[in-house]
């Protein structure tokens, strides 16, 4: 992922600067050379625009964003489309939509006349980056299910303890009953025991002929 990065942003570079990289004579001579020209600058602005709209905050960004919106909506032109792509990918906006920006892209690359347009290599670049992004959302996504899950059963498991701690309390207070009442029981038992034991006692002493 970051060789292609690093690769597809070299050639952007390459492209905007003038590039000095050697064409085919087919590609350099057929189309006219204002058009040419006009897509290389095309990609220069949208890289340096990307750099002006990193430095923008709350408000101005906001501003800015509200303008992009209207003027692609008022005249959807390549440039412009990728104006709004950089802006719903823009880490921290408030109105950060990675999926809108992926949709408008996709509609873009999807279109087999801009196979080979100098902006190509940007629009791949943002490509990567937006599925890279799709794919960290869904990993985020899977890791927190599975953390929602091991909660629930931790959940579950918690409530199961404290069931079961009652469930012994519950328990171990019908065994302190059960042992109050034998003991109670006892001390009766011991009770009559020793009164049948005094009567005894008295009826010996009373009719000694009896023994």
């Amino acid at each position: 992922m970051t060789i292609r990065v690093i690769s597809a942003a070299l050639t952007i570079l390459a492209l905007a600067a003038g590039c000095t990289l050697k064409l085919p004579e087919v590609l350099k001579t057929d189309p006219p050379a204002e058009a040419v020209q006009t897509e290389e600058t095309d990609a220069n602005r949208l890289l340096e625009y990307y750099a002006d709209i990193s430095e923008l905050q709350g408000d101005v960004l906001l501003r800015e964003y509200q303008r992009a919106q209207s003027v692609f909506i008022d005249e959807p032109t390549d440039r412009n489309r990728m104006q709004l792509v950089m802006l719903l990918s823009r880490q921290g906006a408030p109105f950060r939509n990675t999926i809108s920006a992926n949709v408008l892209l996709q509609t873009w690359l999807d279109d087999e006349s801009n196979a080979h347009s100098r902006l190509r290599p940007l629009a791949d670049l943002f490509d990567d980056y937006l599925t890279e992004v799709q794919r960290l959302l869904e990993e985020n996504s899977r890791q927190t299910d599975v953390l929602s899950n091991a909660s629930e059963r931790a959940a579950r498991q918690a409530q199961k303890l404290d069931a079961e701690k009652k469930w012994s309390a519950k328990l171990q207070k019908q065994n302190d009953v059960e042992k109050a009442r034998a003991g109670a029981l006892q001390e009766k038992l011991d009770a009559l025991l020793e009164m049948e034991m005094n009567l005894i006692e008295r009826e010996q002493i009373t009719n000694p002929s009896t023994q």
